[in-house]
């Protein structure tokens, strides 16, 4: 599929339009292990078109990023690059944990925006914490703002937080926005009775979270302590617990959802710009999953609602776990509906994207 050239750089776009962009190497196609390093100008040509764009639309913009980290751990990153003297765009808010908690920043701190307050998710955390202490009362728990190593995110790491008391036998919580939390279970601890334990209590009681449960996780890093062997970084045995009214495992796409049904109601013109890259990218980049009825592109009555849909889809970068969207968008491109791009090199692709899909509905609302 060709992407044509933007032929204009500041657009006068009345409609309001929201973005919302995976961060790791989407809005961000760097290695955050080199950001004390990276070169200035290679960061700068990346951003500085995002934050003019910004200037130039004064409120007609909201910029979010989602993502699969946690509140804590992708603030942890924006403050690194703020430290570094980086010229960054910064977003107006989050959606973090894959969809499981949003907030917008206030005066540059964090005010949560989902989940609402909901009764039976208050205190879930601390009646689990109650529970896990009735079955052994001898686990340390220790309260953290990113379950991690110290080299990588300092005293905001569980590992600073066990390095004070050295227990064998803890579990660390790192807790996000409302009510989301994941539990690190240490290898001293029978995680299938601890996992089962947490399952049981919010299947019993019909709570609002889906509960995931991951041995050996090689995303989270844990700690063993022992008098005999020292300290040992291990893959780290996690529990996560998150917010979900209806159970299931929270994605991207929900509350994206949300907001292209308020725009269809409206009848408005605002639109919605999502970009991702990975797997946990999918629900929110496929069209499909914004439509009722048939999924059959060949359907007349689906492709009438995909050419009406407020919803325009980067696909980034060249992972193979994303081809099957590639094929979807040059199909519907092939059949007069232009509602995907791609973006093989996010550093120069997306921004060129975002700045099409504008010029394409400035266009479509001219007409």
């Amino acid at each position: 599929m060709k992407i044509s050239k933007v032929s204009c750089f500041d657009l006068n776009f009345s409609a309001k339009k929201k973005l919302y962009m995976d961060f790791d190497n989407t809005y961000f196609p760097f290695e955050e292990k080199h950001i004390g390093s990276i070169n200035s100008t290679i960061f700068k040509a990346m951003y500085a078109p995002f934050i003019e764009y910004k200037k130039s639309q004064n409120d007609d913009l909201e910029m979010f990023i989602t993502t699969g980290r946690s509140q804590n751990n992708y603030i942890y990153t924006q403050n690194l690059i703020k430290e570094s003297g980086l010229d960054y765009c910064y977003p107006d808010g989050l959606v973090s944990s894959s969809g499981a908690n949003a907030f917008k920043f206030v005066d540059g701190k964090p005010v949560n925006i989902y989940p609402d307050n909901d009764p039976k998710a208050e205190g879930v955390i601390d009646e689990i914490k109650n529970k896990i202490h009735d079955y052994d009362g001898f686990i340390h728990f220790v309260e953290c703002k990113i379950n991690g190593s110290r080299d990588k995110y300092q005293n905001y790491s569980s590992e600073y937080q066990l390095s004070k008391i050295r227990p064998e036998r803890y579990i660390s919580i790192e807790r996000e926005g409302k009510y989301n939390a994941q539990f690190v279970v240490s290898k001293k601890i029978d995680f299938n009775a601890v996992s089962s334990l947490i399952t049981k209590y919010v299947q019993d009681n019909n709570l609002p979270f889906s509960v995931r449960c991951h041995l050996n996780d090689d995303y989270t890093k844990g700690f063993e302590y022992s008098i005999y062997e020292g300290q040992k970084q291990v893959p780290a045995n996690v529990i996560f617990l998150k917010y979900s009214k209806n159970g299931e495992k929270p994605n991207k796409a929900d509350i994206i959802k949300n907001e292209v049904k308020k725009i269809q109601d409206s009848g408005s013109d605002d639109i919605i710009i999502v970009a991702g890259d990975a797997h946990n990218d999918e629900e929110m980049l496929n069209p499909l999953n914004y439509i009722k009825g048939s999924k059959n592109i060949n359907d007349p009555e689906c492709r009438s609602q995909l050419a009406k849909l407020p919803l325009r889809s980067i696909i980034c970068g060249e992972r193979s776990e994303l081809n099957f969207l590639r094929s979807l968008a040059e199909e519907l491109h092939n059949k007069g509906i232009d509602i995907m791009k791609l973006a093989p090199n996010s550093r120069t692709g997306l921004f060129k994207a975002i700045k099409e899909f504008d010029e394409e509905n400035e266009n479509k609302n001219k007409a």
